[in-house]
């Protein structure tokens, strides 16, 4: 992060808001950090969020838990948050399902900030979960004028992997930028 950037997080579950709270103060990282106890979607409202068996877990989507506890969480739409903003260079999503919604939500800050790099959590139990398909998924990312490649786990190198070839697995992180961005020379320093 540049000395002048600023980090705008989301976090609907208040367990794991708590975390991230105590997080940004232990670093002392207030001054460049603004927080929202609420899920990046396409709407600014409320939805169910369901607790997991741990809090890495919970989502939009009903889970499979042994509380089956669930609450009312606040929604923000990106654009609403960061349609000011001079510029957005990097957006992370990790929603377990809800990737589409946080998308349309950020669609005019993806639009202005030609150069935007996204990490995006990708995983077909996920999507199966809220009713989606692989094929729409990707297809969404696409309409966006992203391309993608994946993220090794080990090493944060970046290849090429098939739609079809990334069916078999759990999840995995993909990197989304426009095939003209020079996000892929930032990630290739």
């Amino acid at each position: 992060m540049r000395t002048a950037g600023r980090i705008f997080s989301f976090e609907p579950s208040p367990r794991t808001f708590s975390l991230l709270e105590a997080t940004v103060q232990l670093n002392r990282i207030n001054q460049a950090v603004e927080l929202y106890e609420a899920a990046a979607s396409d709407s600014d409202g409320e939805r169910t969020l369901h607790f997991g068996d741990t809090c890495g877990h919970d989502s939009l989507f009903p889970v499979e838990a042994a509380s089956n506890k669930s609450i009312n969480a606040k929604t923000l739409k990106l654009d609403d948050v960061l349609g000011s903003t001079d510029r957005v260079d990097f957006i992370k999503v990790d929603v377990g399902g809800a990737e589409l919604s946080t998308l349309r939500g950020a669609s005019g800050v993806i639009a202005k900030n030609r150069d935007v790099a996204i990490i995006v959590e990708y995983g077909p139990s996920h999507l199966r979960r809220a009713g989606q398909e692989s094929t729409d998924w990707f297809d969404a990312f696409a309409e966006a004028g992203q391309i993608y490649k994946v993220i090794n786990e080990q090493d944060g190198s970046l290849f090429d992997a098939s739609m079809t070839d990334l069916e078999s697995i759990d999840s995995v992180n993909l990197f989304f930028a426009r095939p003209e961005s020079s996000a892929w020379e930032r990630v290739a320093a």
